[in-house]
Formats: structure tokens, sequence, C-alpha cells
């Protein structure tokens, strides 16, 4: 049996020789750098930050910002049917609930639809919240949770919008996707349905926390 490796610079891959061999799926596999800071468009951006660096976009929040709120980082929407995957990672300076994810925003209402991955203070899980905000800066007014625990703070959503319904998708590795938002009505929560996507963040909290999240993949397909 012969090894081969290929693949680029920062990617090394090993498979073996022979007939009837193929390479599984990798996490890195079909990976798309996020868009340039300079291209999204922030709603109730408060303190929180994002910088471009070497294909990541980088967001944090720093301590001390006011809790149960949503910064939204995103893009208007294209014409549907449209598919956006996003991958992160991030770390936070304590564990007082932030939440970092995937978020619709109606422009002409106000209203917010979140999937987030938050911290417990013991393990990562990726929670539909259902928060549906009348504002971002607002409080939430339906907060149906249905989570799942995470394996790795490596996270991948999936907001798939078929121009009739939306549904919601979470994965460790890019490859395997679990469906943990059924497919709903895209104006079940909003007036005419969202009119940005993108991401959707804060620290839930009064008590300051504060993190940073990566996100290294971005795909409107």
């Amino acid at each position: 049996m012969s090894l081969t490796l290929s693949g680029g610079p920062g990617r090394v891959r090993i498979s073996g020789g022979g007939s009837g061999n193929a390479t599984p799926p990798q996490i890195f596999d079909g990976i798309v750098a996020p868009p340039s800071v300079s291209t999204l468009t922030w709603f109730n951006q408060g303190n929180a930050t994002a910088s471009d660096g070497q294909g990541i976009l980088n967001v944090s929040i720093p301590s001390g910002q006011p809790g149960n709120a949503r910064r939204i980082l995103g893009v208007a929407i294209p014409a549907t049917p449209y598919t956006l995957d996003i991958g992160f990672t991030w770390s936070s300076s304590t564990t007082v609930y932030p939440v970092f994810g995937m978020g619709a925003y109606e422009q002409s209402t106000g209203k917010v639809l979140e999937w987030d991955l938050y911290w417990n203070g013991s393990v990562f899980e990726t929670q539909f919240s259902r928060l549906v905000w009348n504002a971002p800066s607002g409080q939430p007014y339906s907060d149906t949770a249905a989570s799942s625990r995470m394996s790795a703070i490596t996270c991948f959503l999936r907001m798939v919008d078929d121009g009739t319904n939306i549904s919601v998708y979470w994965s460790n590795d890019n490859v395997n996707w679990t469906q943990f938002d059924t497919a709903r009505s895209r104006t079940d929560y909003m007036a005419s349905g969202p009119s940005h996507i993108g991401l959707c963040f804060d620290a839930v909290v009064n008590s300051g926390a504060s993190f940073t999240a990566r996100v290294f993949h971005w795909k409107m397909h």
C-alpha cells in the first residue's frame, strides 16, 4: 500500500493507494473565506468590533457590554432560494452565557430570529432558543429552547431559505448535518421575511461577559 501526501498550504491530506480507495470528506473541504468587514452591515453594534485577518473574520465584545441584546453583522439576503453556511470557533473570558451564532433580521420591523451556540458554565451547547426579538436592543417575546450538546467548540451553522420556509442545521465537521429547527414559514414571526442574514451575538447577562469569535467559513449558495 502506498501513501500519498497532498493539499495546499496549511493542509496535509494522507491517503492510501490502490484501486477502490476514496478520500472521505474532510472538515476543511469546501471552506470559503468570509467577506470583508467593509461589505457587511451592522445593526445595534454597540461596542462590538469586527476586523479582517488572513481569511478570518474576528468579532469581539469587550467586558462591560449590557446583556439581553443582540449585535447583528450581516448582508442583505439574495433572491430565494439560498443557503448560508458559517463556520466559527470562539472563546469567552467568563462563564456568564455569552452567545454567538446566526441571525435573520427584518429591517422594516426590527425583529430578529436567532440560532446560536452558547456557554452554560460547563459545556458548549447549540441552542435553538427561537429568540425572536422585537428589536435588537429589546427583550425577546418568544423563547422556545431545544438544546443539543456539542463535542467541540468548532461549530458550523446552516440556514436554508427556499422562499417559503426557513430550516436550520448544525454540524461539528461541515460534513454531517443535524436539523435543529424544523422548516417553518419565513413569515411566522416577521411581516414579510428577513431582509438581512448573518452573525448574531452578545453577552447574554448584564454582568459583563466578554468573548471573541473567529469566523473562518462563510458560504452563500
